[in-house]
């Protein structure tokens, strides 16, 4: 198993572990040298239980309400892919702030 780490004196990330050493069940120290500047370090990983999810969390949206209000308001001729386009999102998010402008409207 490779852990990358960059270096802090350098930022390279050739980096290699030395020792591991894990004390109690929440804690793993390692012990790293930089293969550039052999600078040696040491990082410090908790463990927990806890899995966070990919992405934002939920009930956050990229949009504001006037975007939404725009969107709500869609010339025909705009396909999602345009807006997306404009917006910098993905199409997704187009078709649920549709849905919110049609919920709220």
């Amino acid at each position: 198993m490779r852990i990358y780490r960059p270096c802090p004196k350098c930022h390279s990330e050739n980096t290699r572990v030395t020792t591991t050493d894990q004390k109690s069940d929440t804690e793993i120290k390692r012990y790293m040298r930089c293969l550039d500047c052999k600078f040696r370090f040491r990082s410090i990983e908790v463990i927990t239980d806890e899995v966070t999810p990919p992405g934002r969390p939920k009930g956050t949206f990229i949009l504001d309400d006037h975007q939404v209000t725009q969107i709500g308001y869609n010339d025909p001729h705009i396909t999602l892919a345009n807006w997306a386009a404009i917006y910098n999102v993905s199409t997704t998010t187009i078709r649920h702030a549709k849905q919110r402008f049609e919920r709220y409207n």
